[in-house]
């Protein structure tokens, strides 16, 4: 037990209830002063948390007893102790955590080059760590070995059990740029015996008949960057000149399910919504709910536009000033996003139908309830590296699209490096216990090699770290005060 520390978080719910969450194991128990007395206390041992259990608590004999089993088979078990151990990962326990982990995707970054300027972007002059808008565009000779890289490690990894088909994304900048390649590089896929899974994500601009007739033909997963209402998609996601995309985009959404329907085919839609403090979430939730009449039913990812290591809030005070219009200011995010929760947390009590955009936006809730249970491996939620691997225009590889590109990992000329992926995965761990070790929540957070990457170095994100922390012990009160009245709230 030297060896192990707490790590248990206590909430309590609207009807004064408390519960204790077990940060090793994910497990969510009621809560009492005795039972959080003997979890604090076992090392003491059974003599005298018993002694305290009569005298302090005044709990009779036989129930103490019984609480103190059952407590005590829990600790026994791996249960509210973390191991205080910092474990560093070797080239070769690196390279078989990839070869034995289990999703599986190559993303190739077609091009660097866009026909958008998104205010927000990540590749824009708001976010200096990231890489600039570039001409990079990547030749079929760099496709081609990424594929046969990926392939090669695709059957190493099948090998080992992983049973999903082969997956192959396509990002970009604006991947249709690079339209003649994807189709290149579909088309050479089709000669190996994999049934691969495609996957694209675009801004919608340059979506036209051939090229929806192409990505329906062979079973692309779309997805399409949406931020809702046309005041609000308007304002961020713009052409080079600062034209609005709004109209040109929703045209083409109409066209895709037009030619979808035409074929009976049904492929999986999804639209990429971002928004930021200065958005009415109740426009964005009336559009999409309107465009689902229209065309039935498709998946929405709802990003907030991310505010650390970033200048883009500045730049919306700054415009306030000067373009207010395009600013909710009175309904902003928080008002709005407040008053459709009480709406959507209203109707899970009482057990009533809501919208399919409503649990989207609220997915924490459900994420929560059915979060994984059981002890978790070193990295957290983070992937082993080469659970996906992302390839740019000169084919160096990354773990990630969204990786800062100091932080490359190979390329497809010589293959991963090995020693490259020990590096990032021992600089996360590092920073992990450095600054995770105390956290009682820390089996809910999603951080990952991103959150802790920056120009050329990893650091910890202390703004990041507090924003989940404040967002999850909010959210679990919030779930066990409705799963109080209805154990049946937020289901999928």
């Amino acid at each position: 037990m030297s060896k192990r520390k707490l790590s248990i978080f206590e909430f309590e719910t609207k009807n004064k209830n408390r519960y204790i969450f077990d940060n090793v194991t994910g497990l969510i128990i009621p809560s009492s002063n005795e039972d959080k007395f003997i979890i604090e206390n076992i090392t003491m041992g059974e003599q005298y948390i018993l002694n305290n259990l009569v005298t302090r608590f005044f709990l009779d004999e036989t129930i103490a007893k019984n609480k103190y089993n059952y407590i005590k088979t829990l600790v026994d078990n791996g249960y509210f102790y973390m191991s205080k151990e910092e474990k560093y990962l070797s080239v070769e326990e690196c390279r078989e955590m990839t070869l034995k982990s289990g999703v599986f995707q190559l993303i190739l970054i077609i091009t660097e080059s866009c026909n958008l300027r998104c205010k927000y972007c990540i590749y824009n002059e708001h976010y200096p760590y990231y890489r600039t808008y570039s001409n990079k565009n990547m030749n079929f000779e760099v496709a081609k070995r990424a594929i046969d890289l990926y392939f090669e490690l695709y059957q190493k990894k099948k090998e080992n059990g992983l049973k999903r088909p082969p997956m192959i994304s396509f990002y970009g900048g604006e991947p249709l740029i690079g339209y003649k390649l994807i189709k290149e590089i579909v088309n050479y896929c089709k000669m190996f015996d994999y049934d691969v899974q495609f996957y694209i994500t675009t801004n919608g601009t340059l979506l036209n008949n051939d090229i929806i007739e192409f990505l329906v033909d062979n079973s692309f997963n779309i997805a399409i960057s949406l931020d809702g209402n046309k005041a609000n998609h308007n304002r961020n996601r713009v052409y080079i000149d600062g034209k609005g995309t709004f109209d040109t985009i929703v045209e083409n959404i109409y066209l895709l399910d037009k030619i979808r329907k035409e074929r009976g085919l049904r492929q999986p839609l999804t639209f990429i919504c971002c928004y930021d403090d200065f958005t009415d979430m109740k426009n964005v939730i009336e559009f999409f709910e309107t465009l689902r009449k229209s065309i039935g039913d498709f998946n929405i990812v709802f990003n907030e536009v991310y505010r650390y290591d970033t200048t883009y809030y500045d730049y919306c005070k700054y415009s306030i000033k000067n373009d207010y219009k395009f600013y909710s200011l009175s309904n902003n995010a928080i008002k709005t996003l407040q008053e459709l929760q009480d709406v959507y947390i209203k109707a899970q009590e009482e057990n009533k139908e809501v919208s399919l955009t409503l649990k989207f936006l609220f997915q924490i809730f459900s994420l929560l309830k059915f979060r994984y249970q059981g002890f978790m491996g070193i990295l957290g939620n983070a992937c082993a590296p080469g659970d996906k691997i992302a390839v740019d225009p000169e084919g160096n590889i990354f773990i990630c699209e969204k990786a800062v590109q100091k932080f490359d990992i190979g390329n497809v000329m010589e293959g991963i490096k090995w020693d490259k992926v020990q590096n990032i995965v021992n600089k996360f761990l590092e920073i992990r216990y450095e600054n995770c070790a105390d956290c009682n929540i820390s089996r809910l957070c999603e951080v990952c090699y991103v959150h802790f990457m920056s120009s050329d170095n990893f650091r910890f994100n202390s703004g990041f770290c507090n924003d989940k922390k404040r967002r999850i012990n909010k959210a679990l009160s919030i779930l066990y005060s409705v799963l109080e009245n209805n154990p049946y709230a937020f289901e999928y």
